[in-house]
């Protein structure tokens, strides 16, 4: 089953995009944790993944969703923007202070640990500052096998951790 629409975003709403998916900026900009698409630039969300897609202006997008994906659009609290106002307060106190630092993320299962630290790495690598990830989740490993703990050093931004080996 496919499920295709075009969706006009604004600043107001977050859309929710879970995989499989994919998605096309036709106007303006979009983020999605932290890193920006701009317009014809393509994302796809893999099976069972959920993505916030944000916009900071009005903006037009594709979505497309495949068997089991779907979409939805939220006024809620959801997406980064629940976390933006105080990731900028911490790491304007950072730069005021020593390095290295580190934030530890810690929560209950699939409370978004893995959304913020992603969201954190990228906000960090945005400031020109050099992030690493220390996947200490060992029941579920998304940098390592489970029962293992992982560590990676991230110069580029990213959308999931489980693309970083």
């Amino acid at each position: 089953m496919l499920s295709e629409e075009v969706i006009s975003l604004d600043p107001s709403v977050t859309l929710m995009v879970q995989g499989p998916a994919e998605l096309e900026v036709l106007k303006g900009v979009v983020e999605i944790l932290g890193i920006k698409l701009c317009q014809h630039e393509c994302f796809r969300v893999k099976r069972n993944r959920v993505v916030p897609v944000e916009s900071l202006e009005n903006a037009l997008v594709s979505v497309s969703a495949f068997d089991s994906g779907r979409f939805w659009l939220s006024e809620s609290g959801c997406g980064v923007k629940i976390w933006s106002k105080e990731v900028k307060k911490i790491f304007e106190k950072i730069s005021l202070g020593t390095r290295p630092f580190q934030i530890m993320v810690v929560g209950e299962t699939d409370s978004g640990k893995s959304t913020l630290s992603t969201y954190l790495a990228n906000y960090a690598i945005s400031r020109g500052l050099r992030a690493c990830i220390l996947d200490g989740d060992l029941g579920q490993g998304d940098l390592a096998p489970p029962g293992c703990i992982g560590l990676k050093f991230v110069e580029k931004n990213f959308f999931d951790l489980r693309e970083l080996s």
